[in-house]
């Protein structure tokens, strides 16, 4: 299952059972122009694992570096790491930036209240 947050810039891919949750978040660095509507940016834009710049981008989700990934339990329980961490250190540009990564989480949680079929998180 893919959902893209455009409006906190990640991509969230998750997989589910009936009891756990994986997820990987991808941190959205750009919007390409539509394939259908000229005047419409719909595309992501994603760092390409092991970039050297910030110009390695790439529009291919399975090529992109993954920024958080973890597994959410039935009960509501979250481990995560930051993957993106390995490779530099985490910036954000103002208080935006760090407040969409906690937003980002915080849909995790949410699509596991959808997703997994015996949830009992709070």
């Amino acid at each position: 299952m893919k959902r893209i947050w455009e409006d906190i810039n990640f991509t969230a891919i998750c997989n589910e059972n009936p009891y756990y949750m994986g997820f990987k978040l991808y941190q959205i660095t750009g919007m390409e122009v539509s394939t259908t509507d000229p005047k419409k940016f719909d595309i992501p834009h994603y760092q390409c694992k092991n970039a050297r710049t910030n110009s390695d981008t790439t529009t291919d989700i399975e090529k992109a570096q993954v920024y958080v990934s973890g597994g959410l339990k039935w009960d509501g329980c979250c481990n995560f790491r930051f993957d993106e961490q390995e490779n530099c250190m985490l910036h954000t540009c103002g208080k935006k930036g760090m407040t969409d990564i906690g937003k980002a989480l915080e849909r995790v949680h949410d699509l596991g209240s959808e997703l997994i079929q015996n949830w009992d998180g709070s």
